[in-house]
Protein backbone atom coordinates (compact mmCIF):
# COMPACT_ATOMS: atom_id res chain seq x y z
CA UNK A 1 0.00 0.00 0.00
CA UNK A 2 3.05 2.28 0.69
CA UNK A 3 3.75 2.46 -2.79
CA UNK A 4 0.43 3.09 -4.35
CA UNK A 5 0.13 5.77 -1.83
CA UNK A 6 3.14 7.50 -3.21
CA UNK A 7 2.13 6.67 -6.73
CA UNK A 8 -1.14 8.26 -6.06
CA UNK A 9 -0.01 11.55 -3.88
CA UNK A 10 2.68 12.18 -7.15
CA UNK A 11 -0.12 11.46 -9.52
CA UNK A 12 -2.47 14.16 -7.59
CA UNK A 13 0.29 16.67 -6.92
CA UNK A 14 1.07 17.01 -10.52
CA UNK A 15 -2.43 17.19 -11.67
CA UNK A 16 -2.64 20.25 -9.28
CA UNK A 17 0.10 22.03 -10.45
CA UNK A 18 -0.87 21.35 -13.79
CA UNK A 19 -4.34 22.95 -13.03
CA UNK A 20 -3.19 25.61 -10.61
CA UNK A 21 -3.70 29.12 -11.84
CA UNK A 22 -1.15 31.63 -12.28
CA UNK A 23 0.42 33.12 -8.70
CA UNK A 24 -0.33 36.86 -8.23
CA UNK A 25 2.64 39.36 -6.91
CA UNK A 26 1.45 41.72 -3.91
CA UNK A 27 1.63 45.04 -5.56
CA UNK A 28 2.18 47.10 -1.86
CA UNK A 29 3.41 47.09 0.84
CA UNK A 30 -0.16 46.89 2.36
CA UNK A 31 -0.98 44.35 0.34
CA UNK A 32 1.87 41.91 2.03
CA UNK A 33 0.68 43.35 5.39
CA UNK A 34 -2.76 42.12 5.05
CA UNK A 35 -1.56 38.73 4.09
CA UNK A 36 1.17 38.50 7.18
CA UNK A 37 -1.52 39.38 9.97
CA UNK A 38 -4.09 36.84 8.39
CA UNK A 39 -5.44 34.72 11.74
CA UNK A 40 -4.13 31.18 9.74
CA UNK A 41 -0.70 33.17 9.19
CA UNK A 42 -0.57 34.10 12.91
CA UNK A 43 -1.22 30.66 14.17
CA UNK A 44 0.88 29.30 11.97
CA UNK A 45 3.93 31.00 12.90
CA UNK A 46 3.61 30.66 16.42
CA UNK A 47 3.33 26.63 15.96
CA UNK A 48 6.54 27.10 14.01
CA UNK A 49 7.92 29.53 16.85
CA UNK A 50 6.74 26.77 19.91
CA UNK A 51 8.54 24.38 18.07
CA UNK A 52 11.37 26.03 17.82
CA UNK A 53 11.05 26.67 21.17
CA UNK A 54 10.83 23.04 22.30
CA UNK A 55 13.50 21.81 20.71
CA UNK A 56 15.48 24.16 23.38
CA UNK A 57 18.91 26.00 23.34
CA UNK A 58 20.59 22.95 24.27
CA UNK A 59 20.24 21.54 20.68
CA UNK A 60 21.55 24.64 18.79
CA UNK A 61 25.10 23.52 19.46
CA UNK A 62 24.38 20.20 17.41
CA UNK A 63 24.90 20.33 13.63
CA UNK A 64 22.26 17.74 13.45
CA UNK A 65 19.57 20.10 14.70
CA UNK A 66 20.66 23.02 12.30
CA UNK A 67 19.80 19.93 9.36
CA UNK A 68 16.78 19.38 10.20
CA UNK A 69 15.44 22.97 10.48
CA UNK A 70 17.09 23.69 7.17
CA UNK A 71 15.13 20.26 5.60
CA UNK A 72 12.12 21.43 7.91
CA UNK A 73 11.89 25.30 6.64
CA UNK A 74 12.53 24.00 2.87
CA UNK A 75 9.58 21.42 3.07
CA UNK A 76 7.47 23.46 4.63
CA UNK A 77 7.70 26.43 2.16
CA UNK A 78 7.20 24.36 -0.24
CA UNK A 79 4.26 22.85 1.38
CA UNK A 80 2.98 26.89 1.20
CA UNK A 81 3.61 27.24 -1.99
CA UNK A 82 1.41 24.13 -3.41
CA UNK A 83 -1.04 25.02 -0.84
CA UNK A 84 -1.79 28.58 -1.77
CA UNK A 85 -1.52 26.89 -5.64
CA UNK A 86 -4.77 24.43 -4.32
CA UNK A 87 -6.52 26.80 -2.52
CA UNK A 88 -6.50 29.07 -5.70
CA UNK A 89 -7.63 26.42 -7.67
CA UNK A 90 -10.46 24.77 -5.86
CA UNK A 91 -11.24 27.33 -3.06
CA UNK A 92 -14.01 25.13 -1.35
CA UNK A 93 -17.58 25.58 -2.23
CA UNK A 94 -16.68 27.50 -5.24
CA UNK A 95 -15.48 25.28 -7.23
CA UNK A 96 -19.26 24.46 -8.34
CA UNK A 97 -20.30 28.32 -9.08
CA UNK A 98 -19.16 29.48 -12.62
CA UNK A 99 -17.07 26.92 -13.57
CA UNK A 100 -17.50 24.67 -16.42
CA UNK A 101 -18.57 21.20 -14.71
CA UNK A 102 -16.41 19.28 -16.05
CA UNK A 103 -13.32 21.58 -15.07
CA UNK A 104 -14.92 21.37 -11.24
CA UNK A 105 -15.01 17.45 -11.65
CA UNK A 106 -11.47 17.21 -12.59
CA UNK A 107 -10.10 20.13 -9.90
CA UNK A 108 -12.54 17.75 -7.55
CA UNK A 109 -10.68 14.13 -8.87
CA UNK A 110 -7.41 15.77 -7.65
CA UNK A 111 -8.47 16.90 -4.45
CA UNK A 112 -9.61 13.97 -3.77
CA UNK A 113 -6.62 11.93 -4.98
CA UNK A 114 -4.43 13.75 -2.97
CA UNK A 115 -6.32 13.41 0.22
CA UNK A 116 -6.71 9.39 -0.49
CA UNK A 117 -3.29 9.12 -1.35
CA UNK A 118 -2.39 10.09 2.70
CA UNK A 119 -4.52 6.93 3.79
CA UNK A 120 -2.77 4.24 1.67
CA UNK A 121 0.95 5.03 3.15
Amino acid sequence: MGVLGCVSCIVGSVITVIHAPEESTPTSVQEIWNLATEPAFLIYIAATLSLVAALGISQIAYPQTWVFVTVAVLCVITQLNYLNKETSAAPGAATWYNQDPIKAIEEDAHLITVHNSDYFD
